[in-house]
């Protein structure tokens, strides 16, 4: 049993680069195939799944160290703690680099969205760091806190800033929680990193909660489902016909699209914004037209409520008949500025406009 032990160790340190990337690689595809809607239980439920493992795995660790363990279990459980724990954590952020990046525009939330891919990156790059307490607290802290900050609105079936501010409370008892527990059972570690690792506790909850108010985080749970320019939106029935050109399939990937429009042609635009089941909210879609300036101009900010529930998000549209030539962007936001969706478009004075089809909703 001993040589099988030390066989096993030999081989895992030999393939632990390749062993963690699959894990890694693994948990992402997991996420990818199982997580579909952010207010589902059974979401919900794989997500905390992941943060119990992380959790319970950060304390055996510690466990082990403290006390020097001699049975081979625990010995066997030791070895491969690393590569769970990074499961663990490359689920979780994996899972939270998918619902934020449904949820956000990234001309506007960027520098979270990239925090989220870095962390999960890192994840892998930085797997010596797990056998270092204040490491692994605050990487589970970032999880806690990017966890509350959807889960608590589904909870509560609310959104705005109380709610945001709650969910910060919130992160800071369960990781508060964790760390009494940290410092019951490894008294002597934790004396040792003690005050670095309640500064870097308080220093993610600040920076988190600075770029919520920076409206740099996404307005997770909301997500933008679809967003069209037309030439007319119609609601028949249950149904909404949306009139729009016949686009190429590399229209979507081009920075900056034009848009004809007959001179005095009203434009329509057109969206369907997920929100979770019980949450009715206020979303903006906000006009703009950049002046010579080279600054966005608010023309207009037509505000309709959503409410929540539909797997193909709430419908609706604005509609803006004085239109000028130029560089024009349409933001749809929540009632507080932050961004779900942007369409950016060159808009061309045109009498040929490319065919048209009707797509129904």
């Amino acid at each position: 049993m001993q040589d099988f032990f030390f066989s096993l160790a030999a081989w895992y340190k030999r393939y632990e680069r390749g062993l963690s990337l699959g894990a890694l690689v693994g948990g992402f595809i997991i996420d990818n195939v199982t997580l579909q809607r952010i207010d589902l239980l059974f979401e919900n439920a794989i997500l905390l799944f992941y943060l119990s493992v992380a959790g319970a795995t950060i304390l055996f660790m510690n466990f082990y160290q403290s006390r020097q363990l001699e049975k081979k279990v625990y010995q066997w459980l030791y070895l491969f703690a690393p590569l769970l724990l990074q499961f663990a954590f490359g689920g979780l952020f994996s899972g939270f680099v998918i619902f934020y990046f449904r949820s956000a525009s990234i001309a506007a939330s960027w520098p979270f969205l990239l925090f989220l891919v870095i962390i999960f990156i890192g994840n892998e790059l930085f797997v010596k760091q797990f056998a270092r307490m204040t490491f692994q607290v605050s990487i589970f802290y970032i999880a806690v806190f990017s966890f509350s900050i959807f889960y608590i609105p589904i909870v509560l079936s609310k959104l705005g800033t109380g709610v945001f501010l709650l969910s910060g409370i919130v992160s800071l008892a369960v990781i508060g929680l964790f760390v009494w527990v940290v410092a019951y059972l490894y008294r002597e570690q934790f004396e040792r990193s003690k005050q670095y690792m309640i500064l870097v506790i308080v220093l993610i909850y600040i920076s988190i909660t600075g770029a919520y108010f920076l409206n740099l985080i996404p307005p997770i749970p909301l997500s933008v489902k679809e967003m069209k320019l037309a030439y007319s939106v119609e609601r028949v029935n249950d149904e909404y016909h949306v009139m729009h050109p016949q686009n190429t399939w590399y229209y979507r990937l081009l920075p900056t699209r034009s848009f004809k429009v007959a001179e005095g042609q009203p434009l329509y635009f057109y969206s369907a914004v997920f929100a979770p089941t019980d949450i009715t909210t206020p979303i903006v879609h906000e006009w703009q037209l950049k002046n010579n300036d080279g600054d966005w101009e608010t023309r207009s900010r037509i505000t309709f409520p959503i409410v929540g529930g539909a797997d193909g998000g709430y419908r609706g549209y604005s509609v803006k008949r004085v239109l000028e030539e130029g560089m024009w962007r349409i933001n749809i936001e929540t009632e507080r500025g932050q961004t779900l969706g942007r369409r950016v478009f060159s808009l061309v004075y045109d009498k040929n406009i490319s065919p048209l089809v009707e797509t129904r909703y």
